[in-house]
């Protein structure tokens, strides 16, 4: 088969005659280039002023948050997170987002929305909505269920809890007080600290392991 010309030219003017497709499939493949790195932070997406059809229960607002969490998401999946999040409660997943939001310092217009703008569009009252960020972001789903759950371990679970805490003391189901220092024992075998505040009882940093809990 002939190369495919582009035309014939009556002014001189040069023409690339193109490579034959036998030629091309005959050639031997290059190395493939590096992915790209992502960049240092995610994008700001760009949604439109127009509110949508007030019958579908969205605005702008709405909107707005949902696209900085999906570009968030993806760009912590291409930035070698594995975890999508797509299987989390919506509690959950508020939890996780508030996280995302209070990690950026929850208030800077160039990452998104704040921590007030995400508690006025889901309900939640801001103190109660940073409670479930801090502990998120201590320990991700197993710190927000030793925020919102309690549960009764089997006899002798609590025992390295109270030797840390030392005399006095008080047990209440997984929770270990003593004055305004709190250990909470979760599901998974791990130790959240918890510290009282006038505000009740806040997560306190990243969870121990029982190992850890000799001081």
């Amino acid at each position: 088969m002939s190369p495919v010309h582009a035309g014939d030219q009556s002014d001189g003017t040069d023409v690339d005659d193109g490579v034959l497709a036998s030629d091309a499939w005959s050639r031997t493949a290059g190395p493939i280039p590096p992915v790209p790195s992502p960049p240092q932070v995610p994008g700001r997406p760009n949604i439109g002023l127009a509110d949508p059809p007030g019958d579908l229960g969205l605005d702008v607002d709405s909107l707005r948050l949902l696209a900085y969490d999906a570009t968030s998401r993806a760009w912590a999946l291409a930035s070698g997170d594995l975890e999508t999040g797509l299987d989390l409660s919506v509690d959950q997943d508020l939890a996780r987002w508030a996280a995302a939001l209070f990690e950026t310092g929850g208030a800077e217009a160039e990452f998104g929305p704040s921590l007030s703008d995400l508690a006025r569009r889901t309900g939640v009252a801001p103190r109660e909505l940073e409670r479930r960020a801090l502990a998120w972001h201590d320990g991700g789903t197993g710190g927000f269920a030793t925020l919102v759950d309690s549960w009764d371990p089997l006899p002798g679970e609590l025992d390295p809890g109270r030797e840390r805490l030392g005399p006095s003391t008080i047990t209440r189901r997984n929770r270990l007080t003593r004055d305004e220092e709190q250990l909470r024992l979760g599901r998974d075998g791990r130790w959240y600290p918890y510290r009282k505040t006038r505000n009740g009882w806040d997560p306190d940093g990243p969870p121990f392991e029982e190992s850890e809990l000799a001081r």
